[in-house]
């Protein structure tokens, strides 16, 4: 029995100084067994480097060797090896995932006994945060009692703490009494029993010699079997990383010590040899590494500086800083380094190992770039299954019922598991995309999805109706019962079979029976099959591994469960989610000449050349470490004095914090020839500067900084050009950029960009010609073929009012919606057209039901009457544009809140109908130029045999008869949802077309009308009800005062909106001194009408209006008719025709990239009018 240690620091080849002690053993023991112990991360590249090292000093081949020595193994590869035959091993057969369902069981038994957790047993990820704090406790030595006592010792001094213990001390009897009930032992700790086998002689280990090597620190149960082997095996050696000073091993090693974890690690080992008379040998080791002078001058550098403050002038070529300005380009700048370097032939890719302390920054970035640069590599970091399409659809469809929500569906469906045998995934995709619109536009229940009776994509389909497109419905109606089949006959009947299940085998077997039945077995495969094929080796791995994890979640949830009878879907979903929710895939390299890349804080082999360390911000270095355990920082300080000797718990997080300099020092050491720092100067969210470690060796070792432009310039030598080359894709990226610099800059490309040019051309002349032409992209429309023209709108154009605005608010959103037919995606839900459309009908059919009389004679009660009245009768028309409003209860009130909007403006109205005042309403709804239209359509003759036809509909119309005369002047009223007032400037710019054309087209059908019936008005009516505010509109004053006062303001607040005519006798008879007049009329003092304030106009001005607006609807339809639509969407200060557009990804409008607005001009309203004089006289000149 002997313990040697041996310290070196990481210019040492501890690897070496070990094998030569085996080699020792070997030449003077032929049946000495010798086994290499490792920490499991490093096992496959160490077994392959001790082989071929030992081969190589026993001058045979490593296999020989290897078969009848010498073994490398992991320790808990160790147990196995010795405990394989033993009950022991058989019985440490519990998974984590085995105990994480005990401890939810647990938990929730006894919820009410625990004094702080019972409360948060159902959050999402505490049950393996319990779990973990449990375990960790048990592993350190302390029994049940101990953690009781000491929660009782807390009482009074540490409430919380105390609270945890017992709680902790509670469950954790409990999981011991039931871990004993089943006669097992949890796979955790295995290293635990396996040190309890040791010592009891379960192994004859007197002629086995052990060699460690890849430590600096020990869990609790790493160390104990490591004691168990110093004191029943033949002798044991460790190589532990320290400084020279380690090997006197001074009892009081300074926590500051840079290597204070292997130097404490040492003291407890060989306090350890002592106690139990194994003696002990300390050596500091003599073997040299094959370091470059560089990596020799860095970690004298780093020891001097970390250990005395202090550093000797050093020199370093090979050591080199990198700053980037983005964490992309810190990877390609990387990527770019490689792959030069093996083109060169002076490097090969296993050569490179590149650390960053958190590699999850990059985890989605890092492979992207690499593949671009055609890099083989490998990221040891762990990825979670939880995100795996198969996990999601097990979580989504356990939780189906009984309400089949269409999100929920969805989800699993798209997942492209449950695809059925012989259809094609595009044609699958094309039917899920179309149900999940027709869900989405027709507010499918739950109850739809489940029934069997087949669904139809147009119901109401004529009997005569064309075959094309009978047939295309038809194709429809398949597509739909694809997907509608896939829920009604196949989720549906399982989820009814699995909510029979009352144990958990049952429920296990149902759900397995029914993946391996819906083919989902066989889909993960092919995934398999399809991710080898194009030599994506990770993911060709994730299928198996998420499968054979699902599998061991459910065989450990029938051996936990298997005895109850009261088991639900519930329980098993549960389990899933809990076990998917800490389930990582195991990452294997998957060839031998890879770049490695991992995180500095992990154990690595010391065989690269090029070390990396990137990502060295101040924000990641030094590591900032963040307690996530139960028991804080806080909490361990305090537990620490008072634990019982050889007992202790994990570190505290400043403590790790405080050993980060050794593990950036082993990370540095990792290479052999070449250190490069890199770190970026922003996380693409704030700025960040380098990490103290990079500015101490700028400092003390003289290091210029290498500042890595973001972009390429179009000046650069063949120097810089350096920086920009890799592979072809890569490099012709750079060479996009450069080139549009230099577009933009007006200047010509330096003679080493040109060479470069015309390499790449002949390298790949298509790939290049293609990428190149996104140059000379320009985000402009290109004009409409006539031809084409004439197929989408004929040569008489059918146009409403609300088009022709469109095509003045955006040119191309015209050609896109009216032309191309595109529409967004429809949703049951209620949309502002709606509810204009649902209060236009209320109205409608009240004043219908008062043609002949005034609405002022009309009782607040009979309005009520005749409003509710005409909403029952709208809602049970059967008109499917209002099924929303009646679809729950939110819309129910919805509908009561639109309801009352339209009293409060007919309160209004009745203002401007009072009777006696010869003021009636003629037509509600009235068409011209629709069918049973009441009036003809408005048609202009464009020439060249083109002509526009103006259809429209007039909300409402009043005839004005003026009592004094026999005059009668017509009102036309529309209806807005929000507020709106004639605008001059729309309208010269083709906005604002509406009140103008309703004036020419009653105009136009005069003849339809009573005699000596001329137009007086036509305005706006907003049916949005106003917000009052007390101070303002209201008078402060209790409760009861102020809504008398809000219901009598709501009824003078309404008014109209547009264009009067200024006739005196006309607007006598709009006006009533009785009340205050809805309509905007105002009078000076002198009986003149006054300009400011008042919508009357003049009629030559009236007469510019109306024939400007058909000579602006002509322009439209000129343009419309010619293929003319330009991306130009109007701008008026902060409102553009881009806003509340369907379309803008289809548009990519970007005024940054040289896109125009057509802005409003910023003219007074008479400037407007001279405008639109002189517009309408050069188009009759012409």
């Amino acid at each position: 029995m002997a313990l040697s240690i041996i310290f070196g620091d990481g210019t040492k080849d501890l690897e070496l100084e070990l094998l030569q002690k085996m080699q020792t053993t070997i030449q003077h023991d032929a049946k000495a067994r010798l086994f290499y112990l490792v920490p499991n991360h490093i096992k496959f590249q160490s077994e392959i480097s001790v082989l071929e090292r030992l081969a190589m000093l026993h001058q045979r081949t490593g296999a020989v060797i290897a078969a009848q020595q010498v073994q490398v193994f992991s320790l808990s590869r160790l147990a196995w090896f010795y405990m394989n035959e033993d009950p022991l091993y058989r019985k440490a057969n519990l998974s984590d995932n085995a105990m994480t369902m005990i401890m939810t069981a647990l938990l929730n038994a006894a919820r009410d006994d625990l004094q702080l957790y019972g409360s948060l047993v159902e959050k999402p990820g505490f049950i393996a945060q319990f779990s973990a704090q449990l375990l960790e406790l048990q592993q350190s030595g302390l029994s049940w009692d101990d953690v009781a006592q000491l929660s009782t010792d807390l009482q009074a001094t540490r409430v919380v703490l105390s609270r945890k213990l017992h709680d902790l001390a509670l469950i954790g009897r409990q999981f011991s009494a039931t871990l004993g009930k089943r006669d097992q032992y949890l796979t955790s700790n295995l290293l635990g029993i396996f040190e309890r086998f040791l010592f009891n002689d379960g192994a004859d280990l007197a002629q086995h010699h052990f060699y460690v090597f890849g430590y600096a620190q020990m869990t609790n149960q790493e160390r104990g079997v490591i004691e168990a082997l110093i004191e029943k095996g033949a002798s044991l050696t460790i190589a532990l990383p320290a400084d020279e000073a380690a090997k006197t091993l001074a009892d009081d090693v300074a926590e500051t010590d840079l290597f204070y974890r292997p130097k404490h690690l040492a003291q407890q080992l060989r306090d350890f040899a002592n106690q139990v008379g194994v003696t002990v040998t300390i050596s500091q080791a003599q073997a040299m590494r094959q370091l470059s002078p560089t990596m020799q001058a860095v970690s004298k550098f780093w020891i001097e500086t970390a250990q005395n403050g202090i550093t000797s002038n050093q020199t370093a070529p090979g050591v080199a800083v990198w700053e980037t300005s983005s964490r992309y380009q810190e990877v390609e700048q990387m990527a770019r380094y490689i792959r030069q370097m093996v083109a060169h032939g002076t490097a090969r890719y296993r050569d490179f190992l590149l650390l960053t302390p958190d590699l999850k920054q990059y985890q989605n970035m890092l492979p992207a770039i690499f593949n671009r640069f055609e890099l083989p590599f490998f990221m040891d970091v762990d990825r979670s299954m939880s995100a795996h399409p198969l996990v999601a659809m097990l979580q989504e469809l356990l939780s189906l019922a009984p309400h089949f929500d269409l999100k929920a569906i969805m989800l699993i469906l798209k997942t492209e598991l449950l695809i059925p045998t012989g259809v094609e995934v595009g044609a699958y995709r094309e039917a899920l995309a179309l149900t999940e619109n027709y869900a989405l536009a027709k507010n499918v229940p739950g109850w739809k999805w489940q029934s069997t009776e087949p669904w139809h994509f147009e119901v109401n389909l004529a009997v005569d109706e064309d075959e094309v497109v009978k047939a295309r419905m038809a194709e429809r109606d398949a597509q739909l019962e694809l997907i509608h089949t896939q829920v009604s006959e196949l989720l549906n009947p399982f989820l009814q079979n699995l909510a029979t299940a009352k144990t958990a085998r049952e429920l296990a077997t149902k759900l397995y029976q029914f993946l391996h039945d819906a083919g989902v077995e066989q889909r993960l495969l092919q995934w398999r099959d399809a991710a080898m094929d194009r030599g994506d080796l990770f993911a060709a791995k994730q299928p198996e591994q998420v499968w054979t994890q699902l599998m061991a979640v459910l065989d450990d949830f029938v051996a936990i469960f298997d005895e109850q009878h009261d088991m639900a879907i519930s329980d098993l979903q549960v389990a899933l989610q809990t076990a998917f929710e800490t389930a990582k895939y195991s990452a294997v390299p998957s060839t031998m000449d890879q770049v490695t890349v991992s995180e500095s804080g992990i154990v690595q082999m010391q065989t690269a050349k090029y070390g990396f360390i990137f990502g060295a911000t101040n924000k990641n270095l030094p590591v900032t470490i963040r307690q996530h355990a139960l028991l804080q920082d806080d909490d361990r300080l305090i537990l620490q004095t008072l634990l019982p000797d050889g007992v202790s718990l994990r570190e505290t997080a400043d403590a790790e914090m405080a050993q980060d300099a050794m593990l950036i020092y082993n990370a540095m050491m990792s290479g052999r020839e070449k250190l490069i720092w890199v770190y970026a100067t922003s996380d693409g969210d704030n700025s960040t500067q380098a990490a103290s470690y990079v500015k101490t060796f700028v400092r003390g070792m003289g290091i210029t900084v290498t500042v890595i432009p973001a972009l390429p310039a179009p000046d650069d030598q063949s120097d810089a050009i350096l920086w920009r080359l890799g592979s072809v894709q890569s490099t012709l990226a750079n060479l996009v950029v450069v080139n549009r610099q230099a577009a933009m800059q007006n200047t010509k490309l330096s003679g080493a960009w040109q060479q470069l040019t015309h390499l790449l051309t002949r390298l790949q002349p298509d790939y290049y010609a293609r990428i190149m032409a996104a140059l000379n992209y320009r985000n402009t429309v290109e004009q409409i073929k006539p031809a084409l023209v004439t197929a989408l709108f004929g040569n008489d154009l059918k146009a409403s009012i609300s088009r022709l605005e469109t095509y003045s608010r955006n040119p191309f959103e015209y050609f896109l919606r009216y032309g191309l037919g595109l529409q967004p995606r429809q949703a049951f839900d209620v949309t502002p057209a709606e509810m204009g459309s649902f209060m236009h009908a209320i109205l409608e059919n009240v004043f219908q039901k008062m043609m002949g009389r005034e609405l002022g004679s009309v009782s607040n009660a009979e309005l009520v009457q005749l409003e509710t009245q005409a909403a029952q009768e709208i809602l049970q028309a059967g008109n499917t544009m209002f099924d929303v409003l009646q679809s729950s209860s939110r819309m129910q009130f919805l509908t009561q809140t639109l309801i009352e909007q339209v009293h409060v403006a007919l309160l209004n109205m009745r203002r401007g109908q009072l009777p006696n005042a010869g003021i009636q309403t003629m037509g509600t709804e009235t068409g011209f130029g629709i069918a049973n239209g009441s009036f003809k359509s408005m048609t202009f003759d464009l020439g060249d045999g083109k002509a526009v036809t103006v259809r429209g509909k007039i909300d409402r119309f009043d005839k004005v008869h003026v009592t004094t005369t026999p005059k009668n002047f017509l009102s036309i009223v529309d209806y807005k949802s929000g507020n709106r007032s004639f605008d001059y400037r729309k309208a010269f710019a083709g906005l604002e077309l509406q009140l103008m054309t309703y004036w020419s087209a009653m105009l136009a059908n005069l003849d339809q009308l009573p005699a000596d019936t001329t137009m007086g008005s036509v305005a706006f009516w907003s049916l949005k009800n106003e917000v009052l505010k007390v101070g303002q509109q209201l008078e402060p004053a209790p409760y009861e005062d102020l809504l008398r006062q809000a219901d009598e303001k709501r009824q003078t607040q309404g008014t109209y909106s547009g264009i009067i005519l200024h006739d005196d006798d006309f607007l006598q008879q709009m006006v009533n001194e009785a009340v205050k007049s809805p309509y905007k009329i105002k009078f000076n003092k002198n009986g003149s009408v006054a300009k400011k304030g008042s919508d009357v106009t003049e009629p030559e001005v009236i007469d510019t209006l109306v024939a400007f607006n058909e000579a602006k609807i002509q322009e439209i339809a000129a343009k419309i008719l010619a293929g003319q639509f330009e991306l130009a969407p109007y701008r008026d200060n902060q409102s553009t025709g881009l806003q509340y557009s369907d379309f803008t990804s289809i548009m990519r409008f970007d005024a940054m990239m040289g896109d125009q607005y057509h802005d409003l001009p910023k003219w007074q309203k008479e400037d407007i009018l001279a405008a639109m004089h002189d517009f309408l006289q050069k188009g009759a000149q012409n």
